[in-house]
Formats: structure tokens, sequence, C-alpha cells
């Protein structure tokens, strides 16, 4: 279990990460540092979208932080 949390795919993100990217972080969140370096490590299309005064889970269903959302996802996806 321990090599389980040892355990990083971020560098492999240049090789496997080529397709288009979307990230959605809240400005709060404290995983946004892996939005971050995920962004930074990508080589292939990518967009860093922040909700401001989101948190990680209030992105789940906070309706003032998902509505954000919500547009970038069906602008990101509808020219895939």
């Amino acid at each position: 279990m321990d090599k389980m949390f040892a355990f990083s795919a971020f560098d492999q993100i240049p090789e496997l990460l080529t397709q288009p990217m979307l990230l959605i972080a809240g400005s709060k969140a404290d995983t946004k540092v892996f939005s971050d370096q995920a962004y930074e490590l990508s080589k292939g299309p990518k967009e860093l979208f922040v909700v401001e005064g989101a948190t990680h889970i209030a992105m789940y269903d906070v309706p003032e932080y998902v509505d954000q959302a919500i547009p970038k996802m069906v602008e990101f996806f509808a020219v895939l």
C-alpha cells in the first residue's frame, strides 16, 4: 500500500497527455497545485479554467461554482 501512495504519473504527462485537455480547478482548492502542474507538463493543446473562490469539494455541487464550469465544458467538448 505504501508504494501506491508514493506513485505519481506526473512524470509521464509530457508523453501521454497529448490530446486536448481542459483542467477546471477552484482557486481555493487544495488540489489546484496538481492542475497547475499537469498544465505546465502537458505539451498538447490545453486550457486551465480557474473558478474564483471555489474549493475542490465546492466544485461538485455548489451552483455558484458549478454554473461557471458548465459553459466552459460545453464549449470545450463542442469543438471535439
